[in-house]
């Protein structure tokens, strides 16, 4: 998780019970790091805090180079790694490029799940949250973007917290499914047929209870 939102997924998340999978936390808060429920941590120091970095990611660029030794070691020898990074602000969206450009060079196979900012968000977050993708897109091998936008609009126009709440549940749940869905082998072959190949694909999540019913 890279950035304090996608942190807030990792606390949603909990721990994957008999699978050999580790969560790490990076973000520049520290206090957010402390909070976090993860198994490794990663402080992106970017220096003397100062004014206007609300939304600047070339400080997450900064803290994510500043940091790239430690990053590169909790990275090191993983064969799958899910990235999570809710794009638009200063830290997931300026560092996930340099990250999975690491993880990338360790060989590690990459899934990045992200969310584009909702229209209420601002131009200055949609363009950034699009510079990242840019750069993002070539370093993942499977890409999956989330419109905030979508969601907004599923719940009536509703903006600000009920939205972000709602998306760092959806965002658990598409993760928790991807986990279990690489969990198994033969869908390992399914992810290496379409791995880097750019594709536009759909996520579908549901629940139920009868069996029958949720095959259909």
């Amino acid at each position: 998780g890279i950035g304090s939102p996608a942190c807030d997924v990792l606390n949603k998340l909990g721990k994957f019970k008999d699978l050999a999978i580790e969560r790490i936390a990076m973000d520049d808060d520290a206090k957010k790091l402390l909070k976090t429920n993860s198994d490794r941590k990663v402080f992106l120091d970017w220096g003397p805090r100062g004014m206007g970095v609300c939304s600047n990611p070339v400080i997450g660029d900064i803290a994510a180079k500043n940091a790239s030794q430690k990053i590169e070691k909790v990275l090191y020898d993983a064969e799958t790694i899910i990235f999570v990074d809710l794009l638009g602000g200063r830290i997931g969206t300026g560092a996930f490029p340099v990250i999975a450009e690491i993880a990338r060079k360790n060989g590690s196979r990459t899934i990045s799940i992200l969310t584009f900012p909702a229209s209420f968000e601002g131009k200055i977050r949609q363009n950034n949250a699009v510079e990242s993708i840019l750069k993002i897109r070539d370093l993942s091998d499977i890409t999956l973007i989330i419109p905030l936008d979508r969601i907004s609009e599923i719940l009536d126009g509703k903006t600000g917290a009920i939205v972000f709440n709602v998306i760092i549940e959806l965002v658990k749940i598409v993760t928790r499914e991807m986990v279990r869905f690489l969990s198994k082998n033969e869908n390992m072959e399914i992810l290496n047929k379409y791995s880097g190949k750019s594709e536009i694909g759909t996520v579908g999540i549901g629940e139920g209870e009868n069996e029958k019913e949720i095959k259909k």
